[in-house]
């Protein structure tokens, strides 16, 4: 998988950052500045007035998480998904009024901050 191949996507793609709450303190963190980048939410996990913007993304068909597992789909596979939808989109309407076609959580900490954060978002929902 190539995230280059997002490139292609990325105007129809809400990207939505899911930092654990010990990497959005440290200095180092990359995560905020990708954030911004993407133009995307940012959320700290476990953040009580985050919790319901989260439970609504994972509720929402369109949310992947970008995270190593089995049963995960390659950005290919979203891509193409993505093209194909966009195929039969009405032209006519602006493509800042467009709805995104995929939001895509992205886990933000260490290996092992994010095998946890998983592990919890799995018991209580079933993951996109």
């Amino acid at each position: 998988c190539h995230l280059r191949d997002l490139s292609r996507i990325s105007g129809r793609v809400h990207f939505v950052l899911l930092c654990h709450p010990q990497e959005f303190l440290r200095s180092t963190s990359s995560g905020k500045l990708l954030a911004q980048i993407l133009g995307g939410e940012l959320l700290i996990f476990q953040y009580g007035p985050h919790k319901t913007r989260l439970a609504e993304l994972l509720a929402d068909q369109r949310t992947l998480i970008l995270y190593p597992s089995e049963g995960s789909k390659c950005v290919e596979e979203v891509v193409s998904s993505a093209n194909a939808a966009h195929s039969t989109v009405d032209t006519n309407i602006a493509a800042q009024d467009r709805e995104p076609e995929a939001i895509i959580l992205v886990p933000d900490g260490t290996w092992e901050q994010t095998r946890a954060m998983f592990r919890a978002l799995s018991s209580i929902e079933p993951l996109p």
